[in-house]
């Protein structure tokens, strides 16, 4: 199983051009090497080979807003989600968005391909889409049981975090703090309004937010928007 990448003291990085020359653009004069992961030959990733230019993939990059100098959260971050996407490639659940593979340059992991969905769970009560909200709540929680079954904390679930498929079909998404349990936060550490203020990757995260998407599909539920 995929779950230990590799050993975290030879998990380092390089950093992207493109995001190196605009933090100098800004008057940043020093980028560390902590932005990419490298690719591991004892433990390959599943590398994508097709296009990039086709209309049902997303490509999600490393998160570069998290960038801060004299630390590595860039790469940490996405290692986390990497790292379970690549435990669930192994481990496939219908109610976990499709994972296409890493997009791999000169060894390096510069982002993540998935399928492209039609919109948000919130986007869709929005807009008012005839969901069967019953199913959403039956498809997610077994999801998430699933995720824990793999000894996986999604910690971040919520409606922004629920994509529909084009037959309103519900996938969870966004692995970026989906890490074992008692695991601390490194950065990202969910959203208050729907798993709660925690500090450490926990299943009462995941209890809270499910409790709190089933109340909100059923109108008894209205977070303050960020």
């Amino acid at each position: 199983m995929y779950r230990h990448i590799m050993s975290r003291d030879i998990f380092y990085a390089k950093d992207s051009r493109e995001f190196r020359e605009g933090l100098e653009n800004d008057g940043t004069m020093v980028v560390k090497d902590d932005l990419l992961i490298p690719q591991d030959p004892a433990t390959p990733l599943l590398e994508y080979k097709g296009s990039l230019d086709l209309d049902d993939i997303f490509i999600k990059e490393p998160p570069y807003h998290a960038y801060r100098p004299e630390d590595a959260f860039v790469r940490d971050i996405f290692f986390v989600e990497v790292s379970a996407y690549e435990t669930l490639r192994c481990n496939p659940h219908a109610g976990i968005c499709d994972y296409r593979g890493c997009i791999v340059v000169d060894g390096y992991v510069e982002g993540i391909v998935l399928k492209k969905y039609k919109c948000t769970l919130m986007e869709a009560i929005d807009q008012g889409l005839q969901i069967d909200k019953n199913r959403v709540i039956d498809v997610i929680t077994d999801a998430v049981a699933h995720l824990h079954s793999l000894s996986l904390v999604h910690n971040d679930l919520s409606p922004h975090n629920i994509m529909l498929d084009d037959n309103l079909n519900p996938v969870i998404i966004d692995m970026e703090t989906c890490m074992p349990e008692t695991t601390p936060a490194i950065y990202k550490y969910g959203t208050p309004q729907w798993s709660g203020n925690w500090w450490t990757s926990s299943l009462t995260n995941d209890e809270v937010a499910l409790e709190r998407i089933r109340l909100y599909l059923n109108g008894l539920y209205h977070p303050e928007r960020p």
